[in-house]
């Protein structure tokens, strides 16, 4: 499909002319996969799309909507606000991390093992937990922390130079673990999964631009 040939739906937006800059706030998780996609998808167009890394205060991003100071946000967080709509536009899920050549984990983690290593805590800032708790079906015994990271990529890091276990989007994960020389394993509890939503303002919801901008996230986020 190609959305850089997709008409716009009034005369105040034509892809196939227009030279605009879109702005999306994106989740950590899906920036690296989206720029490609995006650059796939615009490929032979004016038109760019500039990623940036969700603000750390949720306020401040839905500000930034409703202020027209941005175009579309992925967020996991759905708004509750009546001035702004939302779709889910994908799913990710959650994985343990270990670096390659740990000196008690190869390929599988039992329980115990996993609750018996020091870990490297993800914070969501979205949230303000940490993603395991965020995520776990189940209360959870304490884990001793060994770093605490609000960077997903910043903990792979760390993971990677040490010997602490870490969890993760699986999506992310997929795409770094031979750069940061990763084992990729299935947490030994179960985990719910996370919805990516789509949202933008409810006074852009009929702007040919705004839509056509939508419709290409759309195609970005599709496997």
């Amino acid at each position: 499909m190609s959305l850089v040939n997709t008409i716009g739906r009034d005369d105040r937006f034509e892809p196939l002319t227009s030279s605009r800059n879109f702005i999306v706030y994106a989740l950590e998780s899906a920036l690296p996969r989206l720029q490609i996609r995006l650059r796939e998808l615009l490929k032979g167009s004016n038109i760019t799309v500039t990623l940036k890394e969700l603000p750390s205060n949720e306020e401040e991003t839905f500000d930034a909507l409703i202020r027209e100071k941005v175009d579309l946000v992925l967020d996991v967080m759905k708004p509750h606000q009546s001035s702004l709509k939302s779709v889910i536009v994908s799913e990710d899920a959650a994985c343990c991390i270990a670096r390659i050549g740990h000196p008690r984990i190869l390929g599988k983690m039992t329980h115990e093992q996993y609750f018996n290593e020091a870990h490297a805590f993800l914070n969501m800032r979205r949230v303000k937990q940490t993603i395991t708790e965020y995520l776990a079906k189940e209360e959870l015994p304490k884990r001793t922390m060994g770093s605490e990271h609000t960077s997903m990529l910043g903990m792979m890091a760390c993971v990677s130079q040490s010997d602490f276990v870490g969890v993760n989007s699986v999506r992310l994960v997929s795409q770094y673990k031979e750069q940061f020389k990763l084992q990729m394993l299935p947490l030994p509890f179960p985990t719910r999964t996370t919805s990516i939503h789509m949202i933008w303002s409810i006074k852009a919801q009929s702007n040919s631009a705004n839509q056509w901008l939508r419709e290409l996230i759309i195609a970005a986020e599709r496997d």
